[in-house]
């Protein structure tokens, strides 16, 4: 039997034998492993996935006094017995940190957090090891400060590179761009530019900071018309400047839902063809009512009209975040919580035209948690993350969900006018087109969380693609109406 069909439909059988949604049985007991901890409350801040597919997470344990730490599972739930003390590393004194943001290419990781013994005054930046050892060549003295002023006023993002890209709100109305490079240092060739905007009522805070695959700068912004929140993003170019080709003179006006309850959470994706997905969520504070409403931007800025039911998509959620998958469909993860303390979460898939995917059947296997977060792994799964309920201990345990998840599904398999060899390959796929190519035709490849990792262009009919920097799996090829799935080994 030919080594590409018998792997691909391996590939198919393990795809279509687990419905998207469920939990993964193969992971510790339906999908659920528990580790019991010591603590009067539980909290897990963030997790992220390291370069060699294992999860860190930072997390509090609260009894008599505090204790932040970082912990090392494998992808399949187990401690890495190799870190710290059998998978558990505790942060020195006074160093807490809020958020994993991103592992660079010498395998250093930059957080946000609170480091009293650098930098007694700010939250800020840190680029540290593994081990949680500061550089302190990093930014000033080792702390890379992003909230010096107005915590309201700024909003930051990491670079692919491992630079960063702050915005910074003045009081007269303008927004200017400062970028650092991956050792927290200015970076010079990026222009120092400073541009006006508009607000939209009184000017409230800056409420999200978003990076395109070209380079292109989106940037949230939340005002106040009495007691009514107003949201607008704008759109700027690589180098600072306003794209007056977005919306109306560079920004957009976030859709309203049709409610008397003001919105009070607020939170949009940036999708990889600069589409918008936008959640906002209201609350009935009199009859106890919530709902995220989530509606859809063109690229220019437009509302899509036609996305969902007249323009928007209603989910019985307290609050969501959107994934976008490798096949153009949508992942909602939402909560709902008992204002106690007390989280249950829910999951939802979605096509680009808003309608739901029928074949993502969420199967909830866990009750309420204290806190939650999703992490979609490059293995294709879907992690959730967090402890159980503070009210319940003791004791308190680590919790970690992992449910079955297809970026692409095999429906959705189209090869067109093209194919793929060898597939699986160790570094080197050739594509081919069975008929002539009159023009140039573009290509992207993603890895399974949607990361898009090449683009370029098919000048002939037969050309390479070379995934030799990129690890062992599953990555998904775009070109033309045609997607694949290129298997390296």
């Amino acid at each position: 039997m030919n080594k590409t069909f018998y792997v691909f439909a391996l590939l198919s059988f393990f795809l279509m034998s687990a419905q998207d949604g469920s939990p993964d049985s193969s992971f510790g007991g339906n999908g659920v492993i528990l580790q019991e901890f010591d603590c009067e409350n539980l909290y897990i801040r963030s997790s992220l996935e390291l370069n060699d597919g294992t999860i860190l997470f930072s997390a509090s344990c609260y009894t008599s006094s505090t204790t932040h730490f970082l912990m090392q599972v494998d992808e399949n739930g187990n401690l890495v017995s190799t870190y710290g003390e059998n998978g558990i590393l505790l942060l020195p004194d006074n160093f807490v940190i809020f958020n994993l943001h991103k592992q660079l290419a010498d395998d250093s990781i930059l957080i946000y957090g609170e480091n009293l013994n650098i930098n007694p005054n700010y939250d800020a930046l840190y680029k540290i090891s593994i081990d949680a050892e500061v550089d302190q060549s990093y930014g000033d003295d080792g702390a890379l400060v992003i909230t010096q002023s107005n915590l309201y006023s700024k909003k930051f993002v990491i670079l692919d590179n491992g630079g960063v890209l702050i915005a910074d709100y003045s009081n007269d109305e303008t927004i200017e761009f400062v970028k650092y490079d991956s050792n927290g240092a200015i970076d010079n060739s990026f222009p120092s530019i400073t541009t006006a905007i508009q607000i939209n009522g009184d000017y409230d805070r800056l409420a999200q900071l978003s990076l395109s695959v070209t380079n292109e700068i989106f940037l949230g912004i939340r005002g106040l018309e009495g007691e009514l929140h107003v949201h607008t993003i704008y759109r700027f170019n690589e180098d600072g400047t306003i794209n007056n080709e977005y919306g109306t003179n560079g920004f957009t006006i976030v859709p309203e839902p049709v409610s008397e309850t003001d919105p009070y959470w607020f939170s949009y994706t940036l999708l990889q063809n600069n589409e918008i997905i936008v959640s906002r969520t209201l609350y009935d504070w009199e009859g106890g009512l919530t709902e995220t409403r989530i509606f859809k931007l063109n690229e220019n800025g437009s509302t899509n009209s036609s996305f969902g039911n007249n323009g928007q998509v209603i989910v019985n959620s307290y609050a969501g975040t959107v994934f976008e998958q490798g096949n153009g469909k949508v992942l909602f993860h939402g909560t709902v919580s008992d204002f106690e303390g007390g989280i249950n979460f829910t999951m939802m898939r979605f096509h680009s035209d808003g309608n739901v995917d029928n074949t993502f059947n969420f199967q909830p296997n866990f009750g309420e948690m204290g806190s939650y977060g999703p992490l979609h792994h490059s293995n294709g799964k879907i992690y959730i993350l967090g402890s159980t309920i503070w009210y319940n201990a003791p004791p308190m345990n680590f919790i970690m969900l992992r449910y079955n998840n297809s970026p692409l599904g095999i429906d959705e398999e189209n090869t067109g006018n093209f194919s793929v060899s060898p597939n699986p390959s160790k570094d080197i796929f050739t594509i081919s087109q069975f008929s002539m190519l009159s023009s140039p035709k573009p290509y992207t490849i993603f890895d399974l969380k949607g990361i898009l990792l090449i683009q370029g262009e098919f000048q002939k009919q037969n050309t390479e693609v070379d995934l030799s920097q990129y690890e062992s799996g599953i990555y998904l090829l775009k070109v033309e109406n045609s997607t694949f799935q290129l298997i390296k080994n």
